[in-house]
């Protein structure tokens, strides 16, 4: 049992290096494209990452252009920094110790980056809708603001559950 969960936990690892190289990849895509369009080429604007077309917002307003792109762009990186915590974590976990002060700061702050996940896809959502209620054409796209806000709740309640098993096993080390 004890060989198959810490493969497990290795495998886990490599896939969390590997989510967190793909998000760095399309957060770094998605800052390069966006500086070239506003920098050198407007026409950048149409084709950011992977299809995604903000040349109707561009035109219709430079301003509402920067500010929708910026959300996406904070959006992507908050997710490499969750990405980066889920890697931290997976590299200082030991089965054999898990409820100690490292792992709950660590789930903390997944937590608090969940959660700031959650508000800038709120954020995100309600911009889009109120530009697209003013006839501005913009990409179809789910913030999935309610998924963020889900797991940034279960991540709290796994810190919490942390935080109490080291209160007891503080306790249980002072009890003779």
């Amino acid at each position: 049992m004890k060989t198959t969960t810490h493969f497990i936990l290795r495998a886990m690892n490599v896939a969390f290096w590997i989510v967190l190289i793909g998000l760095c990849i399309k957060a770094g895509a998605l800052i390069i494209s966006f500086a070239v369009s506003l920098a050198v080429n407007p026409a950048g604007a149409g084709d950011l990452y992977m299809g995604l077309d903000y040349s109707a917002l561009y035109k219709h307003n430079f301003l509402h252009y920067i500010g929708m792109v910026s959300l996406v762009i904070a959006l992507a990186c908050t997710k490499v920094a969750l990405a980066w915590r889920a890697v931290d974590m997976s590299l200082i976990f030991k089965v054999e110790n898990p409820f100690n002060e490292r792992h709950v700061k660590l789930l903390s702050k997944m937590s608090d980056t969940a959660l700031s996940a959650a508000m800038l896809s709120l954020a995100g959502a309600g911009y889009s809708k109120w530009l697209m209620h003013r006839g501005v054409e913009l990409p179809p796209s789910d913030w999935a603001a309610g998924e963020w806000l889900f797991w940034a709740g279960i991540i709290f309640l796994l810190s919490v559950v942390f935080e109490k098993g080291v209160e007891l096993k503080s306790e249980n080390e002072l009890t003779i």
